[in-house]
């Protein structure tokens, strides 16, 4: 029989650790509810470790548009409203003047929200105020 490698020798461990680790915690737990959880935590510490151990985070602009309507094509109240509800893709203005503060096409406000996008959680920036 070939020897493991350490690699192998480490994962065996810290996998029956963790199985007897979840039985302590939830003592109905099976082997197969185990290896899919055991294999969603290490996919969650390769994504992280690939990402440089850093959160990855992007900026999502959003508004509470001023006008109503339901998006639908064929609706013909949506369709004959001169005052359309801003697309979700479509939030910012054709065109801005300068040191003019950004509004959607709607003239509503534009909020920034910083958002992780591995969960789409969105960061709480208690007192940070982006205008």
């Amino acid at each position: 029989m070939l020897p493991m490698s350490m690699q192998a020798y480490v994962q065996d461990r810290i996998n029956n650790f963790a199985f007897v680790f979840a039985q302590e915690l939830v003592p109905n737990i099976s082997q197969q509810q185990l290896d899919i959880a055991f294999s969603r935590a290490v996919y969650f510490i390769s994504a992280q470790e690939a990402s440089g151990g850093q959160t990855q985070v992007e900026l999502r602009f959003s508004h509470d548009c001023r006008y109503l309507g339901c998006l639908n094509p064929d609706c013909s109240l949506c369709k004959n409203n001169p005052n359309k509800t801003c697309a979700p893709d479509e939030i910012f203005d054709e065109a801005y003047v300068e040191n003019r503060v950004l509004k959607a096409k709607c003239e509503a406000d534009i909020s920034v929200e910083l958002v992780n996008k591995q969960t789409g959680e969105v960061f709480a920036m208690p007192g940070v105020e982006v205008q």
